[in-house]
């Protein structure tokens, strides 16, 4: 099936065609199996849904009915903005497009777009996937989850507007396994390294690949600066995906290209001694955030 917007979640919400390509490759997204790792990834709860409080027996409700910052539906049901209220969770409200069980999926739009989401999956065996857009409806990637049941979190470093949750399949039948979710929640992302991360990238920027850099080919610097450029671009997105680790892994990189170390720097003099130590302050406040 393609993923539209009119499939992907309907709403009325007038948007551009969400069909499946490929992300985009200045996406990154940081999965979490546990949600330690996903708290010391992501800032302030936004809001939290327990779902508790369904009638006996669970009922069919609208996806709007939980909290004004996401609605949840079922794309593949006979009346899309519907989904099942049961067991202190939801689950589709059945799909009219698979005919062997009518297990459809979940989908769901934010009011205002997050970056980072987390749910906890209930009562199925096989991994699900889960399909990320952003406000223009364009991919922004597709993840598996680490668990069948158990916490799902994710952190994008571009904004998520909506998501469609794809079902795990049996391997024996192929048959869709249904799933329920509970405790859904957002964040705010993580502390905001923005003016450190800036400094280390203005400073690249202003490199002269004819004075402050080593190789005696200008073309050659042109190519080494243009590649630590990438590199810093890179540590942001690392950053807004709280892939800490990571964006510490890409910096170390960079400053071992000015550190005076070696026979491999790429930058020298003045030049190097400042994005040494604008790349140090932006370790030392990332390590400080996350306990290290």
């Amino acid at each position: 099936m393609k993923l539209t917007a009119s499939s992907l979640f309907a709403l009325g919400i007038a948007a551009a065609s969400m069909a499946l390509d490929a992300p985009s490759a200045q996406a990154q997204v940081n999965v979490f199996g546990n949600q330690t790792d996903y708290d010391n990834a992501t800032g302030a709860q936004i809001f939290l849904i327990d779902f508790n409080g369904n009638p006996a027996g669970g009922t069919f409700v609208n996806g709007n009915s939980f909290s004004g910052e996401v609605t949840f539906g079922s794309p593949e049901a006979d009346d899309p903005t519907q989904v099942v209220w049961n067991s202190d969770a939801i689950t589709d409200a059945g799909s009219t497009d698979y005919e062997p069980t009518h297990v459809g999926p979940i989908n769901g739009v934010f009011t205002t777009p997050v970056r980072a989401f987390a749910l906890v999956f209930l009562s199925a065996g096989e991994a699900e996937t889960i399909h990320l857009f952003d406000e223009d409806g364009n991919l922004i990637d597709s993840v598996p989850a680490p668990n069948a049941t158990g916490f799902f979190g994710v952190v994008s470093a571009t904004p998520i507007k909506s998501f469609h949750i794809e079902h795990g399949l049996f391997p024996d039948s192929g048959l869709r396994d249904r799933y329920f979710i509970d405790d859904f929640r957002a964040n705010e992302p993580v502390a905001d390294f923005g003016d450190l991360h800036a400094a280390v990238c203005d400073l690249i920027d202003a490199l002269d690949p004819a004075a402050d850099m080593t190789h005696p080919s200008v073309e050659v610097n042109e190519d080494r600066k243009n590649a630590l450029e990438n590199r810093c671009d890179a540590v942001g997105n690392a950053l807004a995906a709280g892939d800490f680790e990571d964006a510490i892994d890409q910096l170390l990189s960079m400053r071992a290209k000015a550190d005076g170390v070696g026979a491999n720097d790429w930058v020298q003099g003045a030049a190097a001694e400042a994005l040494v130590d604008a790349i140090d302050a932006l370790v030392a406040a990332i390590e400080a955030e996350i306990g290290e």
